[in-house]
């Protein structure tokens, strides 16, 4: 029995090994799963064409497939809506072509209104508009200030708008509740003076954001606030947000370990993360950036608690 248990150890072992080297995919026990993944990410952090985007934090076959609809800033937020509302589906078998996938879950699930929160220049709305006005969905945008071609533009292809601070949301759209609720780029904006004060404000104002958005949510049972921060992290701490009532649904920390394994740096000098704590450009308060990067996500998804 002993032979037989070290037998297999080793058939397992040289089958990983093989697997790694080969980079074919091998369905294993979830344990040797998740540090096989981790050893693959390692190894394709920069090929774009590999089964899983590091960068995006999503399949690449998911990306090669929105690429015409969603904007690359939104894939991760893309991604993780999609498996969201896959887990509850049982309509008809999806469709491999991801946009009508999408009309599908929209409609399976009810899901009538989309707003983007910090939505710039309005890139995801414009993309999103054609398919959203297939699936019966409101698109509404949300930015400090809208250059006056965006805002023409959005009322000439419907897309609702406001301006204003989005830790004011409730006094922007009043009672006005979402099905979903997207924030890319938002809560993980690293391009300040990172003092002391300064990073326990934006981690303030981040926090606010995201109660604000959540308490926006509407009744759908797969409502949900969708936020990412590409390059970056979310200035918010998981433990707090629960101690505030937010259900977190996903919550992605893991592409940040392998990016602070493998010296991960942004592509802007100004937000480079290294080893979570050196921040290239400012001074800073390494502890409080070490402690809120270890806390944070780059990805996450949260729900009013019910």
């Amino acid at each position: 029995m002993k032979f037989r248990r070290m037998k297999m150890g080793l058939v397992l072992y040289f089958a990983v090994v093989w697997s790694f080297l080969s980079g074919s995919y091998l369905i294993l026990p979830q344990k040797s799963q998740i540090i096989y993944d981790r050893l693959s990410a390692r190894r394709v952090k920069s090929d774009s064409r590999s089964d899983y985007n590091l960068t995006y934090c999503a399949p690449q076959y998911f990306i090669d497939g929105i690429k015409e609809f969603i904007p690359p800033s939104y894939y991760p937020i893309a991604w993780r809506l999609y498996e969201h509302l896959r887990t509850g589906y049982r309509g008809e078998l999806l469709s491999s072509d991801l946009r009508t996938a999408f009309i599908q879950l929209f409609k399976y699930h009810g899901i009538r209104s989309i707003l983007d929160l910090g939505c710039g220049r309005g890139n995801f709305l414009f993309m999103l508009q054609p398919l959203a006005k297939e699936a019966g969905i409101e698109l509404v945008g949300v930015d400090l200030e809208l250059s006056q071609d965006v805002k023409e533009k959005m009322s000439r292809l419907g897309i609702e708008f406001y301006e204003g601070d989005s830790e004011d949301l409730s006094e922007l759209v009043g009672r006005r509740k979402f099905d979903i609720i997207v924030a890319a780029g938002v809560l993980g904006q690293a391009q300040i003076s990172l003092s002391k004060e300064n990073l326990s404000q934006a981690q303030k104002q981040s926090t606010h954001i995201a109660l604000a958005a959540v308490d926006a949510l509407s009744s759908n049972p797969y409502a949900v606030f969708i936020t990412a921060s590409i390059f970056s992290f979310l200035f918010l701490e998981r433990s707090k947000l629960e101690e505030m009532g937010i259900r977190i649904v996903y919550w992605n920390n893991e592409e940040m370990r392998v990016r602070e394994e493998t010296s991960w740096d942004s592509i802007d000098d100004r937000i480079r993360v290294w080893y979570g704590e050196r921040y290239y450009g400012e001074d800073c308060p390494s502890i409080g950036f070490y402690n809120l990067w270890n806390q944070s996500a780059n990805v996450a998804v949260m729900q009013k608690r019910r």
